[in-house]
């Protein structure tokens, strides 16, 4: 990802149906130094119409400050891979 991939204004986001994800969508997380990491993700909310993935941090990979940048991938049922839109979010502080 390169600065200039990240939309200033990302306006309306649309939801994409996630009923058929296969349980092996990712959240990539990276930070502004370019460390990145690749976290499982879930269906947020079954059957996932709504189309959120979440991670649960039970290991601590955010108690570092700072911002983060954040992309959903999922993996549908029939080999369709889904990136959505990388989203900044400042942790901490």
């Amino acid at each position: 990802m390169q600065k200039e991939d990240l939309p200033s204004n990302p306006g309306t986001f649309i939801p994409f149906d996630l009923t058929n994800e296969n349980g092996n969508s990712t959240i990539i997380a990276k930070r502004d130094d370019e460390t990145e990491v690749t976290l499982p993700a879930t269906v947020k909310n079954a059957p996932g119409t709504d189309g959120v993935l979440e991670h649960l941090d039970t290991t601590g990979i955010f108690d570092i400050e700072g911002t983060w940048y954040f992309r959903g991938i999922a993996t549908l049922s029939d080999g369709t891979i889904m990136k959505g839109s990388w989203e900044k979010r400042i942790i901490g502080k």
